[in-house]
């Protein structure tokens, strides 16, 4: 497994992908992308660079239909159950799952977002996505990573 602290430049928060996932941190240092050995599962977090500081529940709800157009850039005819509000490691998150199709192919996918503020400040999006089979597959992976999201 590895860890990668995100921003890389002033890291807010950390995540860890299992041996053997290709991950990609781009070159702006925000945005880190993670897929499974079999490309059945894909990881894609980024920064939410045009929200304003704030109470992060409030903020993240306002935003939500902008957050939504780039998921859609992803997934298609994405629909997301309730979202739903927690604290887990140190980050306040909005969260849901839901399902779509892939934009490349039209397969059906099972798609969850976690939406979250290390600081009150800086905003980022993780989208989950993949295949059922794909899904079950990695069960455990997909849980050790959603569970190694950590504020720094």
């Amino acid at each position: 497994a590895r860890t990668y602290n995100i921003p890389v430049d002033e890291p807010k928060f950390s995540i860890t992908f299992p041996k053997g996932w290709e991950v990609r941190v781009d070159e702006d240092e925000y945005d880190i992308y993670g897929i499974s050995p079999d490309e059945e599962i894909e990881y894609y977090i980024w920064r939410l660079p045009d929200i304003k500081a704030g109470n992060i529940k409030e903020v993240l709800t306002s935003s939500m239909e902008d957050i939504l157009e780039e998921v859609k850039r992803y997934v298609k005819g994405v629909e997301f159950g309730k979202f739903e509000y927690e604290q887990k490691n140190g980050l306040e998150v909005l969260w849901a799952v839901g399902s779509g199709k892939y934009s490349d192919g039209g397969t059906p996918v099972a798609v969850a977002i976690d939406l979250f503020s290390p600081d009150e400040k800086s905003f980022f999006c993780l989208l989950y996505y993949g295949s059922k089979a794909g899904q079950k597959e990695h069960a455990d992976a997909i849980k050790q990573i959603d569970d190694s999201v950590k504020k720094l």
